[in-house]
């Protein structure tokens, strides 16, 4: 069944469908996000597979309606949402270890470790964003549950620049654009290098959502996919051509992958790819 919703073009099957009806009646909405300050950050407290968790960020980062609209896009049902990291095809179990690239506020990786997640490896270039996270997880990083790398993704090794987008700094980007003008400086690696340096026998899960570094991340990872066949979480809406170049780029990793797609526009507005 085709549906179209505000001029884009979405494929459901009819039992999808309805299933996103009666989930949308009560499905997940925004957050009511109340700040408690602390020194230099900020406190607040969400839902996270039904346990209030503490989070904090860095002041003058992130503002309460993008953790609210960060927090719906991570947990509202893919059945009908575009930009869900949920899906039971790339379901974490129990002792997994869990790349998430694009750390960010830190929702996915405190959902993995709720989940049974062993290890999760988080990637966070943005300096701030990342004095953030080391201050929600720090005493998972304790006891060594939670590795985070204040690096950029990509095909290798390299000094790089991270562009500050200065309305929105989650969408802070290694690419140029009008929005974010304002640079830093950061250190790119691959994850094949990154598995190697640690001692990571194994990766389970991959999350990327990189703001249109994805394709070249994949590239540096080419010897993970291969020996690990890790469950993928893609985001392939930030460049038009990654619908195509993301999956061909697999199809040459020689792994029997299966792909689900929730929707895509021919603008790919908030298109995640499911790899399995």
């Amino acid at each position: 069944m085709a549906v179209i919703l505000r001029n884009k073009y979405y494929l459901y099957s009819l039992r999808e469908l309805l299933g996103a009806i009666v989930e949308y009646r009560g499905g997940v909405g925004y957050p009511c996000i109340k700040f408690k300050r602390e020194e230099d950050y900020l406190e607040f407290k969400v839902d996270i597979c039904g346990k209030t968790e503490k989070f904090y960020i860095k002041k003058g980062t992130l503002k309460k309606y993008e953790l609210q609209s960060i927090y719906h896009e991570t947990f509202q049902s893919y059945k009908i949402n575009g930009h869900c990291y949920i899906r039971p095809e790339v379901q974490i179990n129990k002792g997994d270890i869990v790349v998430d690239a694009g750390g960010c506020e830190g929702y996915y990786a405190r959902y993995a470790l709720n989940m049974g997640a062993h290890r999760v490896i988080i990637f966070e270039p943005c300096k701030e964003l990342a004095q953030g996270l080391r201050k929600t997880f720090d005493k998972e990083i304790d006891t060594g549950n939670v590795l985070i790398i204040e690096k950029a993704l990509g095909r290798g090794s390299y000094k790089n620049k991270l562009y500050i987008n200065q309305n929105m700094l989650c969408a802070s980007s290694t690419f140029k654009n009008d929005e974010n003008i304002v640079e830093q400086d950061v250190f790119t690696v691959s994850l094949d290098e990154i598995l190697e340096e640690y001692g990571i026998k194994h990766i389970d899960i991959v999350k990327m959502d990189i703001e249109g570094a994805e394709y070249q991340a994949l590239l540096g990872a080419k010897e993970t996919i291969r020996k690990y066949r890790p469950r993928m979480v893609l985001s392939i809406y930030h460049k038009p051509q990654d619908i195509i170049e993301i999956p061909s780029l697999l199809l040459k990793c020689d792994v029997e992958y299966k792909y689900a797609l929730r929707q895509y526009s021919s603008t790919g507005d908030e298109t995640i790819l499911y790899v399995y």
